[in-house]
């Protein structure tokens, strides 16, 4: 799995030079672009900086680390011109009560023109993965390309008797996608209608685990947790270290998770439910699709999170150590981990397609 990573982003590092040789400013962000900065420090840390672009000031981070881990909401965030080139932090970071002053400048690359068809929301998802998978360059020795075919002709018949087994309807975009589309990135894949389950179920089959004993969801789940996964739809099946899904929960939160997460119902539960991604080595805690304010994320957001993970997420990476990506379609805007290293050099990097608030963040 390692081996064949490695030679992906090889051969993506060779098409991305190629095509930055071949197409002069591409390093430039096409459109202006909203940067949230999460610095990553121990607790009692702090950092304070100037963030300039291209030589210009566009914001001020000042931030002191109540815990170690990243923040779940940016520390700052700066709003970035359509046509910068470089982004530039300089300030001190005090480590361990040491202050330690730096300077660093990264070029800016913008890979919208291969994201943004995924955004497009004028457009019927399963054109918009077709554009997705045309507009994605995939290396000769790619074995995870994004495939997209026909779904099976009785596929919306059965998305109709599944409607009834939930009790509830499927949001109008997921049934869309799954009535016309079969879909599938390398062993990870969209469950086809007739093979869809309640998460729970999956987990039984699937996944492997027993119906008693001491492995048994039930015997490990909290209870809270255990009913999510007993009435959520599993969508789309990830295999690799280990197995995972993204799941919709047509009640979404329930009102003492609003009370313990601070947020009220508003428009982006409504019929939308609640989505979330589980994985076998964190099952006990799902990760909630939820919003800055703490509520949950539409069934747009939720699909384009299956293809920023596993379509996306490779193209991303830097290709020297003096280059940030940005993406300038993502609605969610970019979200920057910020780090020091042994020598306290800052390194930043985009991680929005890891997962954006409480589905990435640590606290």
């Amino acid at each position: 799995m390692e081996a064949t990573r490695r030679n992906l982003l090889a051969a993506l590092s060779a098409l991305s030079s190629a095509l930055l040789a071949s197409t002069p400013g591409i390093a430039a962000v096409a459109a202006g672009v909203q940067a949230g900065i999460h610095p990553w420090l121990e607790a009692g840390d702090t950092v304070v900086a100037e963030v300039l672009a291209d030589g210009k000031a566009v914001g001020q981070l000042d931030h002191r680390s109540t815990k170690a881990g990243v923040p779940r909401l940016p520390a700052t965030t700066v709003a970035l011109p359509a046509g910068v080139q470089r982004l530039q932090l300089r300030g001190t970071v005090t480590v361990a009560g040491k202050a330690t002053r730096f300077d660093r400048t990264w070029k800016l690359r913008d890979l919208a023109s291969m994201s943004a068809p995924l955004y497009e929301q004028g457009k019927p998802w399963p054109e918009r993965v077709r554009a997705l998978a045309q507009a994605i360059p995939v290396p000769e020795d790619d074995d995870a390309p994004l495939i997209v075919a026909s779904a099976p002709p009785a596929a919306g018949a059965v998305l109709q008797s599944l409607k009834k087994r939930l009790g509830a309807p499927l949001p109008p975009a997921l049934a869309q996608l799954l009535a016309t589309s079969d879909i599938r990135l390398g062993r990870s894949h969209f469950l086809r209608p007739a093979a869809m389950t309640t998460l729970l179920d999956l987990m039984h089959g699937d996944f492997g685990y027993p119906s008693t004993g001491k492995d048994a969801p039930s015997s490990f789940l909290p209870p809270g947790v255990r009913d999510r996964y007993a009435r959520s739809l599993a969508v789309f099946v990830t295999v690799g270290d280990g197995m995972g899904a993204l799941a919709w929960d047509p009640k979404g939160l329930a009102p003492e998770e609003h009370t313990r997460l601070g947020s009220t119902p508003g428009p982006a539960t409504g019929s939308d439910g609640l989505w979330f991604w589980m994985h076998q080595e964190m099952a006990v805690k799902p990760s909630l699709l939820l919003d800055k304010d703490n509520r949950p994320l539409g069934t747009d957001l939720a699909l384009a999170s299956v293809f920023e993970r596993y379509a996306l997420a490779d193209l991303f990476q830097p290709m020297t150590d003096d280059e940030l990506v940005l993406d300038s379609a993502t609605p969610l805007g970019n979200l920057l981990q910020l780090y020091f290293d042994h020598a306290r050099n800052p390194r930043l990097s985009l991680n929005s397609y890891n997962g954006h608030y409480g589905h990435y963040t640590q606290y």
